[in-house]
């Protein structure tokens, strides 16, 4: 039988071989580097395991953490309790609006993070707006001090301390974190739950109940001069504030948006 043997074959094999393996290593290397940097671009924290607490659309909860502090998650609102939580440091990540009072622990710094604020206290009460899909964010301090810092990179990183009466309002879009001053009487008819109008214009009605319930109202249509707010109420869902303020059938809700139109 003829055998015909190619020398360019031959010698083609081992070059193949040589090709694959090296294709395989290089694309073995870039994989780890993008494992490596995926990891790199996570922060060390979401590594190890979260007890998540939440509270649903238009709902509020009281939840205690193992160091006592006290949180009211408003509506929608997620804390992440991480597992080493309370053994050398104390720090949670929000992704929402709560309120805290934070039990005083010396050497052991209350550190909330919410992706634009990088917040640092010892034992004091405030609330956090801080959903992260939303372009600002607000923090009120009732009572105690506290340090805030931007929680991303920034050319202007400087901290503010703030007392109680102060605020602080971040937008990270234009890089701007100002401090104010606020009236304390809402937040603290906030933290007991206590929702009440009399006789409430019906646009700062409308405003009070986008900030209580972490919403966005959008009304389409009014009967001339919308009536005023009135009424109490005590920890009630959005549906039920709004069926005796707008009446049922004049408004819809999607995840936290609210549609009225009469």
């Amino acid at each position: 039988m003829y055998l015909f043997t190619d020398p360019f074959r031959i010698m083609r094999k081992p070059l193949v071989i040589t090709i694959v393996t090296l294709f395989i290593l290089i694309a073995g290397f870039y994989g780890v580097r993008m494992l490596v940097s995926h990891k790199d671009e996570l922060s060390d924290e979401w590594d190890k395991s979260y007890t998540r607490l939440s509270s649903r659309f238009g709902e509020r909860k009281t939840v205690w953490l193992p160091d006592s502090t006290r949180v009211i998650l408003n509506s929608d609102s997620r804390l992440m309790i991480p597992a080493d939580f309370n053994a050398e440091r104390r720090v949670v990540e929000l992704d929402g609006d709560a309120f805290f009072e934070v039990a005083a622990e010396e050497r052991k710094p209350f550190i909330v993070r919410t992706g634009m604020l990088v917040v640092t206290v010892l034992g004091t009460a405030f609330r956090i707006a801080a959903h992260r899909e939303d372009a600002g964010q607000r923090l009120e301090l009732l009572r105690g001090k506290l340090k805030v810092q931007k929680g991303y990179p920034s050319e202007f990183d400087e901290a503010e301390l703030l007392e109680g009466g102060d605020m602080i309002l971040i937008n990270r879009d234009i890089d701007l974190m100002e401090k104010e001053t606020y009236d304390t009487t809402e937040l603290l008819s906030w933290r007991k739950g206590a929702l009440v109008f009399s006789a409430t214009p019906f646009g700062e009605g409308i405003k009070r109940l986008e900030d209580w319930y972490g919403v966005e109202i959008e009304v389409k249509k009014t009967p001339g001069a919308p009536p005023p707010f009135n009424g109490t109420f005590s920890h009630e869902r959005l549906e039920a504030v709004l069926d005796r303020l707008i009446g049922a059938g004049h408004y819809s809700i999607r995840d936290r948006r609210v549609i009225i139109a009469y």
